[in-house]
């Protein structure tokens, strides 16, 4: 065999490789592209986003406790403001709780000056006018 019968054999041999590795790369590209492959990569990205996000929410709750607690708390008594409303209005009598829902509203004028140094200067301008819309809300006739 001659020098260039042995480069041309040496040529197509890695021309055959080339191909083959080629061909193995698309038909790795076609699996990946199958609905099944897509759904399980999205699923397994999806996990690791949510893992992610809960742990940095977990590691802000942990060092914020008392903003969790406080949130809570206050979101726990709105959701049973009428029913506790209702019965301190049973245990009161309706004169007692026109007076109470005299001295909530004096309570409650003075609010943003209570509550302003506890609160973040951002949140400010959209407390003071929803404190502002329940003072100046008519008080109903009975309790919900």
């Amino acid at each position: 065999m001659s020098k260039a019968e042995e480069e041309l054999a040496a040529l197509k041999a890695r021309r055959d490789m080339d191909r083959l590795t080629l061909i193995d790369r698309v038909n790795e590209a076609r699996e990946l592209a199958k609905p099944k492959v897509l759904a399980a990569r999205a699923k397994a990205d999806v996990e690791i986003r949510a893992r992610s996000a809960a742990a940095q929410a977990l590691e802000i709750a942990n060092d914020h406790r008392g903003v969790v607690i406080g949130t809570v708390s206050v979101l726990a008594l709105w959701a049973m403001r009428s029913h506790l409303g209702s019965k301190i209005a049973q245990k009161l009598g309706p004169v007692a709780a026109q007076a109470g829902d005299t001295l909530g509203r004096a309570a409650l004028s003075k609010a943003p000056g209570l509550i302003a140094p506890f609160m973040p200067a951002w949140l400010s301008p959209f407390v003071a006018p929803v404190l502002r819309h329940v003072i100046a809300r008519k008080p109903s006739a009975d309790p919900e």
